[in-house]
């Protein structure tokens, strides 16, 4: 089996694509994009040239490029179905703010959705011919996400795709006995680095939440609507934040599809417990009079790239009674890592100093290098790990872990670079 590298390696995060050929028949893991101006995608693969492809969950650096494959390929699309629900909802809010940027409209959208086959965790299904079986293991990372097991009559071949270890107030921890493995594509996006731990981390945020609202002030939390919006509102319905709490934006629709497919979180009932405490924001004449009251709004955007964040934000920013919590990942660039690094942000185009208070807090939803230690060491064979999906450095060092510590083969492929698995071919690759 061969594994080419579309994107997500060579030092990127984004636009993640993996080619895995065998016998003639050819399948794709995910077609992500990197949320620059313009977007960039994969390298490209002819559709024609695909049996079957695979989408390991929702996030557009995952799936942006996926509808790109369907202005001509008809291909099967496999996924959890509450994972194709998501992409839905993302790439119809990417086409509407970067539509004239994308090479694909709502049409390709429409016949990627069409040809959308659906798989529950662990179970299989046959791809390329019969040359590939396919099955979906939990990552952990978000409600759907899967690692993605690739298995021919030879080679077995994890894919962890985004994937998270450790236990959170909306998913259980990702699954990691693989049984043995001639290779591992790993994530690396936190190698190298430890988070903080969870529940002292929880804990400050529910006491600056609680000294911010009780003070008169706006708290706006800006997240990603899949997955953090609802972790968010979790940490505070349990932990027991009673004032004002409101939702807005796409969070809300992602909410409403998680408690309907309610099988994908760790307690399915604690969602929608903690949904009867929100006060559901859909109309700027609403949006107006939530934003001057004290009380908490989550709302997209998370790198406050976009979203009814922006407005939020506008409405609170010189009043150093408010504040701006940030609780995901800040890309390099971004208005969130900007707002965060400097206390600066645009506000109507002009670059303004926030005099709101601002302060950021580390709820990840990927492992960190104590997580990866432990799938490492609980791997059974001698996979060969190829190290993608991370800074260039942090994944030059899992390399050294993994092959100084642990004892396996292992790879830091470049963009465009082919991997042999099995077999006596050679390894392609730095």
């Amino acid at each position: 089996m061969t594994v080419r590298c579309l994107g997500g390696c060579g030092g990127q995060v984004e636009r993640s694509g993996y080619l895995l050929s065998k016998d003639g028949s050819t399948i794709l893991l995910d077609y992500g994009a990197q949320l620059s101006k313009p977007p960039v995608f994969p390298l490209h693969v002819a559709p024609r040239q695909l049996d079957g492809f695979v989408v390991s969950h929702a996030h557009l650096d995952h799936t942006g490029g996926a509808p790109y494959l369907y202005i001509s390929g008809r291909m099967p699309v496999y996924s959890q179905e509450v994972t194709m629900k998501q992409v839905d909802l993302l790439v119809r809010d990417f086409l509407k703010l970067s539509g004239p940027r994308l090479p694909y409209e709502f049409l390709e959208l429409h016949t990627l959705l069409q040809h959308s086959k659906h798989l529950g965790y662990h179970e299989k299904t046959q791809m390329g011919k019969g040359v590939f079986s396919v099955e979906l293991y939990n990552s952990g990372h978000i409600p759907g996400g899967a690692s993605l097991m690739v298995e021919t009559g030879k080679e077995r071949l994890l894919y962890t795709s985004d994937i998270n270890t450790y236990e959170t107030r909306l998913m259980s921890p990702a699954e990691t006995t693989y049984g043995e493995l001639d290779a591992i594509i790993c994530e690396s996006t936190y190698a190298g680095r430890f988070h903080p731990d969870r529940k002292a981390t929880e804990g400050r945020f529910l006491e600056r939440v609680s000294e911010m609202v009780q003070g008169g002030g706006t708290v706006l939390i800006p997240t990603f609507a899949i997955g953090r919006s609802q972790e968010i509102l979790l940490i505070l319905h349990q932990g027991g934040y009673e004032n004002d709490l409101y939702m807005d934006g796409m969070a809300l629709a992602a909410t409403r599809l998680f408690i309907e497919h309610s099988d994908v979180l760790k307690e399915p009932p604690a969602l929608e417990r903690a949904m009867e405490s929100v006060t559901e924001v859909y109309r700027w004449k609403d949006r107006k009079k939530v934003v001057d009251k004290p009380g908490v709004i989550i709302a997209p955007a998370g790198m406050l790239g976009g979203g009814t964040a922006i407005f939020y934000m506008s409405r609170i920013y010189k009043n150093p009674k408010n504040a701006i919590f940030i609780v995901g990942f800040r890309a390099p660039g971004t208005p969130g890592k900007a707002l965060v690094e400097e206390k600066r942000a645009y506000i109507r185009g002009v670059e303004t100093r926030v005099e709101a208070e601002v302060e950021s807090f580390k709820f990840s939803s990927h492992a960190d290098q104590k997580g990866f230690e432990g799938i490492f060491k609980g791997l059974e064979g001698d996979p060969l790990v190829i190290l993608v999906h991370g800074e260039e450095s942090r994944v030059q060092q899992q390399v050294k872990f993994v092959t100084q510590e642990i004892g396996l083969k292992a790879c830091a492929p470049g963009l465009g670079d082919e991997i042999e698995i099995g077999g006596n071919g050679p390894l392609q690759g730095r």
